[in-house]
C-alpha cells in the first residue's frame, strides 16, 4: 500500500481497487520481460507525489535488440504447478521490438484451489534521425483463481467451488522523446488501463 508502481517510468494505476493503486495486479505480475527493476525506498512523495509513501518500484522492460532471437523456457513443481513463456525479440538502429506471452497455472492444495495466469506483453521502438524516438508498450492480463470459503465467526475454512475472482487487464502507453538540444529533451507520453474483476 502506498508503493507507486511505474512500468517504463509511466504510473501505474488501477480504477477497480480500493485503494486505486496497482497493489492488486503484483501477485500476476512476472517480470519474464523486465530489462531491471529500480527501487527506491522509503517516503519518496517530494519527487512522485503523495502515492510514493512507501516508495516506488520503476519496471524496465526489455528492449530489443540484435538479430531476431527465440526464448523458450519453463519450470514446475508439486501441486501441478507449472509457468511457461517464450520470448521474440530483435532491433537495428532504428526499431525494436520484444514480444513476450506466459502462462502459470497450479491446481492448489486442495479440490478448488486451481489458479491460473496468461500474460502477453510488448515493447516496439522507433528511432528517427538519433533526436527523435517512439516507444510503444502494451501488456495483457488474464487471471482465474479459485479460493476457500471462510467462516466469519468460527474462522473454519470450508470448500467452495462457487468462490471464484476472474482478472482482466489491459496497459497500453506511448512516450515520445525529441532532444532539440542537446541540453533539451521534450518527452510526451500517454497510457491507458482497462482493468475488469468478476467474482
Amino acid at each position: 500500500s502506498h508503493t507507486l508502481y511505474l512500468v517504463n517510468g509511466l504510473p501505474m494505476a488501477d480504477p477497480s481497487s480500493i485503494a486505486g493503486d496497482f497493489s492488486a495486479f503484483v501477485s500476476n505480475l512476472y517480470l519474464d520481460d523486465a530489462e531491471r527493476v529500480e527501487v527506491l525506498r522509503g517516503p519518496q512523495s517530494t519527487l512522485y507525489g503523495a502515492d510514493a509513501v512507501g516508495g516506488v518500484v520503476n519496471i524496465i522492460t526489455r528492449r530489443g535488440k540484435g538479430p531476431p532471437k527465440v526464448r523458450v523456457w519453463g519450470e514446475g513443481g508439486s501441486e501441478n504447478t507449472f509457468r511457461e513463456a517464450v520470448s521474440v525479440s530483435g532491433g537495428s538502429k532504428t526499431i525494436s521490438y520484444a514480444l513476450t506471452a506466459a502462462n502459470a497455472s497450479s491446481d492448489g492444495l486442495d479440490e478448488h484451489d486451481d489458479f491460473r495466469d496468461s500474460t502477453i506483453s510488448g515493447r516496439f521502438g522507433v528511432v528517427a534521425r538519433d533526436v527523435v524516438s517512439l516507444d510503444a508498450f502494451v501488456r495483457y492480463l488474464d487471471s482465474s483463481l479459485l479460493f476457500n470459503d471462510q467462516d466469519f465467526l468460527t474462522l473454519a475454512v470450508t470448500d467452495d467451488p462457487d468462490q471464484q475472482v476472474e482478472t482482466h487487464s489491459l496497459v497500453a502507453g506511448f512516450i515520445y522523446s525529441h532532444d532539440v538540444l542537446p541540453f533539451w529533451r521534450q518527452r510526451v507520453a500517454y497510457q491507458g488501463v482497462d482493468s475488469r474483476r468478476e467474482y
